[in-house]
């Protein structure tokens, strides 16, 4: 806003209540003030010229409204580099809610799932828990899945039995060892 269009305001309002004082107690000294008559003519006349202003004055232009962004490009979160997933699959293998569970013979069964993040099928998942009870380790116990992981899948497995641990358990670290890409 520029600055007439600050003052303009200000000045109005005090040229309409110096009117409205003259309507009240005219002044003789100021002809156009002179009579109640010519004081409520000024009156009038600025309210219509204040309204002819307001009418006629540009508004202001309205921000234009932006372009919707086009959707992004559909990435694929999968990895599709071939020689790295088959020089380490394992690395693009993860384990999610993995529960391991003492068996009545002293077995581990392992319950949980594999979630494969490549663009490639990868199978034989040998999957490895390091056992342990406090802080004295165990032993590490371990078996292969010999199912095919899609691309971008997840193999849920149920009690997959690691073998015996070495020594009594409260705790396990469970990790994919190895597998293989196709």
């Amino acid at each position: 806003m520029s600055f007439a269009s600050h003052v303009l305001p200000v000045v109005w309002l005090i040229a309409g209540v110096l009117a409205l004082s003259f309507v009240i107690r005219p002044s003789p000294r100021l002809p156009v003030f002179a009579t109640r008559g010519r004081s409520l003519m000024v009156l009038g006349a600025l309210g219509v010229v204040a309204l002819v202003v307001g009418l006629l004055t540009p508004k202001a232009p309205s921000p234009s409204p932006r372009p919707a962004a086009p959707p992004p490009a559909p990435t694929s979160p999968l990895v599709a580099d071939r020689a790295a997933v088959q020089a380490r699959p394992q690395a693009y293998l993860t384990l999610e809610s993995v529960t391991a569970f003492r068996k009545a013979d002293g077995a581990v069964l392992l319950t949980g799932a594999v979630v494969n993040t490549t663009a490639f099928s990868i199978r034989d998942t040998r999957l490895s828990c390091r056992m342990a009870k406090g802080a004295a380790a165990a032993g590490t116990v371990g078996a292969t899945v010999a199912d095919a992981i899609p691309p971008g899948g997840r193999l849920i497995f149920a009690a997959v039995n690691l073998g015996k641990a070495a020594a009594p358990w409260d705790r396990q670290t469970c990790e994919i060892a190895e597998a293989k890409a196709d």
